[in-house]
């Protein structure tokens, strides 16, 4: 089996969960949602630099988020986010 050491060091905000990391085609998929019925923000602490994308379900029409090590991420109330990790 392969081993995939996580990027995901934390997420900094209160009511977002990380549900997912795993290998994608297009590099580190990164999958997370909002679970308080509440607008929230949070940060996404990555052990380094990654080029970041958002994208939808089927990890497709990307918006770039910029190259960093930390993400600053806006949910509504329930959303589901994906975000597209690459070196």
């Amino acid at each position: 089996s392969a081993v995939c050491d996580s990027p995901v060091r934390e997420i900094v905000g209160d009511g977002i969960i990380v549900e997912s990391v795993r290998r994608g085609e297009a590099g580190i998929v990164v999958r997370l949602y909002e679970c308080e019925r509440s607008a929230a923000e949070g940060t996404l602490v990555l052990s380094r630099e990654f080029e970041a994308a958002e994208c939808n379900f089927l990890e497709e029409d990307e918006r770039p988020l910029g190259r960093s090590r930390m993400l600053k991420l806006a949910f509504r109330p329930f959303e589901i986010k994906t975000v597209l990790l690459r070196d």
